[in-house]
């Protein structure tokens, strides 16, 4: 793997499928980036264990517990959310 690749293993254990959608959305960016399209669309996300994806690829990565430290703060602090994100 080169420096930036990052192999993402996701554990659905929420009571719907969200996986589904979430592979759509993914399937989707794939094919903006094939055919050269830029787009802009919105995630809405049911953490409220609808949705309880897990992302446990990220458990040993240093700068992933730094951002989420970062937003987490921001959020308890402010009540900000991240209502952007470019890529």
């Amino acid at each position: 793997m080169a420096v930036n690749d990052i192999a993402i293993n996701i554990v659905n254990e929420g009571k719907d499928d969200p996986l589904e959608e979430f592979m759509r959305m993914i399937a989707w960016m794939d094919i903006c980036t094939s055919i050269g399209h830029n787009v802009k669309f919105n995630v809405c996300y049911l953490g409220d264990f609808s949705a309880d994806l897990r992302f446990t690829f990220l458990e040993k990565n240093d700068r992933y517990k730094e951002i989420k430290k970062e937003l987490f703060e921001n959020f308890n602090k402010n009540h900000k959310e991240p209502h952007q994100f470019i890529i």
